[in-house]
């Protein structure tokens, strides 16, 4: 049930926090709900650590073939620990900081969390999708309603790029379910697929997770959406999110599609390397900290997903710490 839980109390409290009017109010009760998932995570990883607490599965959508399983795997594991020690710290970040409509602001917020726990602990795909929906829809009005002056315009081009990445992954589940029945990991990876379907399917999840990480030439979103959002919201898109997009190559892309990653391997580490130099040049020539630390985020993912394309056992090793650190 701990899964489960980590899911829960940022939902649940992300909901309760709109019938909140006062700040303080709002903020001290985001504080409460994030430690508490802290330290029921904690308990998962310490104390109750038999499979039975850390797995749960239960029918949901049976009738498409997809159910409600969750998973604190060690790959979940290490990137919950990140989002559960990440928010507390963010929100004493930032805690003198003024917001219009605080409920609204710390409810979305804690959404954000609960769509990111269901994206490290999702063993469904039609789950998984779900879960990255909603820890990107929040975002959108995060940035929308409390960022800077541009914020409508930046708002809509982050919009436009992540609408596209996503309706790209939902195209590529939708095949795969076809073809292995069920939306279940262990079927996915077993699904009958092709050289030339593996080809397609690569390009389809690869073009979504590149858009979120994000890799050169997908990122142009990235510096705007960094510079117009709230402080916080910038450290949540910077330190946490970002991370969906490895995790999902790791998680999602290398195993179903082994093929395809190895044989176009050389291409993607090609555009990430050229990523990263091209990003670390721009990220010198930055007189704003947000649009620094944007363009460093850049040559930093760029660097991850090289190793995740070099299929190394130490190279992913070395990027399960960095996606922590």
């Amino acid at each position: 049930m701990i899964p489960v839980l980590l899911i829960l109390i940022p939902l649940l409290a992300g909901l309760a926090s709109f019938f909140f009017r006062n700040e303080k109010a709002a903020r001290s009760w985001a504080l409460l709900s994030t430690s508490l998932v802290l330290v029921v995570l904690l308990l998962g990883l310490t104390v109750f650590k038999q499979a039975s607490c850390l797995s749960f599965e239960a029918p949901w959508l049976g009738a498409l073939g997809s159910s409600f399983a969750v998973s604190l795997d060690g790959m979940g594991q290490l990137l919950c620990l990140l989002t559960a020690i990440g928010f507390p710290v963010i929100l004493l970040s930032t805690w003198h900081s003024q917001y219009s409509r605080p409920g609204n602001f710390f409810g979305l917020l804690l959404l954000t969390q609960a769509g990111l726990m269901g994206v490290f602990l999702s063993m469904d795909a039609l789950l998984f999708y779900f879960f990255w929906e909603l820890a990107l829809i929040p975002v959108y009005f995060l940035c929308s309603q409390w960022g800077g002056e541009r914020r409508i315009q930046v708002t809509f081009k982050f919009f436009i790029y992540t609408f596209l990445g996503s309706l790209l992954m939902l195209i590529a589940i939708i095949y795969v379910y076809s073809k292995a029945g069920s939306f279940a990991i262990e079927d996915f990876y077993k699904a009958a697929l092709s050289a030339k379907e593996q080809d397609w399917i690569f390009l389809l999840f690869f073009l979504a997770f590149a858009i979120k990480m994000p890799v050169f030439p997908f990122h142009t979103w990235q510096p705007d959406a960094y510079e117009q959002s709230p402080t916080s919201v910038t450290m949540i898109l910077s330190g946490i999110m970002v991370k969906m997009g490895v995790f999902g190559l790791l998680r999602w892309l290398l195993p179903l599609v082994p093929h395809a990653s190895f044989q176009r391997g050389d291409n993607i580490m090609t555009l990430a390397i050229a990523g990263m130099i091209y990003a670390s040049l721009i990220a010198i020539r930055q007189n704003d900290i947000k649009r620094l630390v944007a363009y460093s985020s850049i040559a930093h993912i760029g660097l991850m997903a090289a190793a995740v394309f070099s299929i190394n056992e130490m190279a992913i090793q070395g990027v399960m710490i960095q996606m922590f650190s």
